[in-house]
């Protein structure tokens, strides 16, 4: 059975309606749903075993309003999922969030004076497995719960089965010190933002432009990293975290 990688929150809040509960008839239901993602990070340590770090979290990527009589309980399992389904949420996890969102929905409710507005806030988090470089060892990390130490499990034996149909192994072989001399350096000022790249740099998972950054890194794949974050990677390992794409290694590995 395929654990969901969705988790959600349903709450009372009270104030919520403060500034427009005038302009509203009594009797309401306001639905305030946002959804976000929230990367778990984990590493491969040398025995091969894999430990988790921490989570990277990002802000609400789309969010949904919704605004109904609470006497109309036969729709609200209608409104609730194209509610979730406006949000991108996979058909196969859209009953069992559906279901939950309206029984606890329905609680709240029952607990407050329907004459009155009530207000609810859902929060969805869609938790997504990632690798990351493993130059976190000796750092502080974070405790896991058992759902998010599941979907890791899950992702690891996807990939070893991935590994395993495809028959590619590619070892952990440094690449070789000319090849990481010779890595293409870019000035900032001279990128395009909006095309050349992402956000993050995904081996530190640090910002990858700040103010004080004027030169970054590029692969012969195009991918590009902090030059200090690239450099440690390929010192351990020659492939480009993201592609796999392999690097030259010495004669003598």
């Amino acid at each position: 059975m395929v654990r969901n990688p969705y988790c959600w929150t349903i709450e009372h809040q009270k104030d919520l309606l403060e500034n427009d509960d005038q302009n509203l008839s009594k009797g309401k239901l306001f639905i305030l749903c946002g959804i976000r993602k929230v990367y778990l990070n984990y590493y491969f340590t040398e025995d091969g075993n894999w430990r988790f770090y921490d989570r990277t979290y990002f802000i609400y990527e789309n969010t949904r309003r919704l605004c109904f009589d609470i006497e109309e309980h036969e729709t609200w399992s209608s409104k609730f999922n194209q509610m979730v389904e406006c949000l991108y949420v996979p058909l196969m996890y859209q009953p069992e969030m559906v279901q939950d969102i309206k029984d606890k929905a329905l609680l709240i409710v029952q607990e407050n004076d329907t004459s009155k507005n009530i207000s609810i806030i859902i929060d969805i988090v869609h938790r997504i497995p990632q690798t990351i470089a493993n130059l976190y060892q000796d750092h502080d990390h974070e405790e896991a719960n058992e759902g998010e130490l599941g979907l890791i499990e899950e992702q690891v034996a996807m990939n070893l089965m991935t590994l395993e149909e495809t028959r590619v192994f590619v070892p952990v072989i440094p690449t070789s010190k000319d090849a990481i001399e010779a890595l293409e350096k870019v000035k900032v000022e001279t990128l395009n933002v909006d095309k050349s790249f992402g956000e993050t740099c995904m081996i530190c998972l640090g910002k990858l432009l700040t103010k004080d950054i004027v030169e970054l890194t590029r692969m012969p794949c195009k991918h590009m990293f902090h030059g200090d974050c690239i450099i440690q990677w390929l010192e351990k390992n020659h492939v480009c975290p993201l592609c796999r794409f392999r690097m030259p290694i010495d004669k003598e590995n």
